[in-house]
């Protein structure tokens, strides 16, 4: 998988032509609605033969946008890892700043997408939208499409019971300790990421030795 730390980085690789597809999100968990979005994805990027591409942000923006930001349920490392495990080609990890805040959506498409990226398709999630206000929803690009110089997609919800999947849904299953629900929700086990450290040898003196994690935050 290739990764872009930022737009600069990803700018001075674009490739010809524009048939990388790619789709934008927070992607916290890689949870079971985000599996059908990758997979959706990757099948359009298959049928034109190119390039899957995720689009995601280093911090949630709702850092940015003053609100209270939910605590994230994996680190963004994490989060890589788990995409690079969907199949995913590229990831592009943006810094949610003021300058990326006061992006039109076609601002963002055209600076972000086509120019940055080389993308000619765009998937969007069923309640996805990014930009200036959140202006740009499936709906609004969709009628401006002739002008943004890629083709719109939007992807149906991923539904588990009578509600979609999502990331809410994980953090409140997170914060009740309901794992049987969560690892439902995310369809694969629970897991933590983290560097083995040093710690006291307690363990090892009790002729148990285990190991130090420092989890990634």
């Amino acid at each position: 998988m290739k990764l872009y730390e930022n737009l600069e980085s990803a700018l001075r690789d674009v490739p010809g032509g524009s048939n990388r597809i790619a789709t934008i999100g927070f992607f916290d968990g890689v949870h079971r609605g985000h599996q059908a979005l990758l997979d959706e994805l990757k099948e359009w990027a298959a049928e034109v033969n190119g390039d899957s591409v995720v689009v995601t942000f280093r911090e949630h923006p709702q850092a940015v946008l003053g609100a209270h930001p939910p605590v994230p349920v994996v680190s963004l490392e994490h989060r890589i890892l788990l995409l690079e495990r969907e199949g995913v080609d590229v990831v592009l990890v943006l810094d949610f700043d003021e300058r990326i805040r006061a992006l039109a959506p076609e601002e963002f498409v055209r600076s972000v997408l086509v120019d940055g990226l080389g993308v000619g398709g765009l998937l969007m999630g069923f309640d996805s939208a990014f930009g200036n206000r959140r202006l740009g929803t499936f709906e609004y690009l969709a009628e401006k499409r002739d002008g943004l110089g890629l083709e719109i997609r939007s992807a149906a919800a991923e539904l588990l019971g009578d509600a979609a999947v999502s990331s809410t849904r994980v953090r409140e299953a997170v914060a009740n300790w309901n794992f049987s629900e969560l690892e439902r929700l995310l369809g694969h086990p629970f897991s933590i990421m983290g560097d083995v450290v040093k710690g006291d040898g307690r363990g090892r003196q009790l002729g148990f030795p285990t190991a130090n994690l420092e989890v990634h935050s």
